[in-house]
């Protein structure tokens, strides 16, 4: 459902062991160390992710993977394209 994060093992780690508790040490930001494309799978992590950086008051910190702005590589990123079609679909 739409409030699953708060039972995922990652809400439990920096949530509530942390910003959560009398004591704790909230974390000034989360770093994700991989990119994220336009899959389903990375988007639904992505929004999960997203809640749980959010109710830590947080940011979440990774990549994007060049697909996402339909590129093969970020060095082609000079090249001329329309990239609100990109945002379309």
């Amino acid at each position: 459902g739409a409030t699953d994060f708060d039972q995922s093992t990652l809400f439990k780690k920096i949530y509530e062991e942390e910003y959560g508790s009398f004591g704790g040490a909230p974390y000034s930001a989360l770093i994700g160390d991989f990119e994220f494309d336009r899959t389903p799978s990375d988007m639904y992590l992505l929004e999960q992710i997203s809640h749980v950086a959010a109710a830590a008051h947080a940011p979440f910190i990774s990549a994007a993977s060049p697909s996402i702005l339909g590129l093969e590589s970020f060095t082609d990123i000079d090249r001329p394209r329309d990239v609100s079609k990109i945002f379309e679909t």
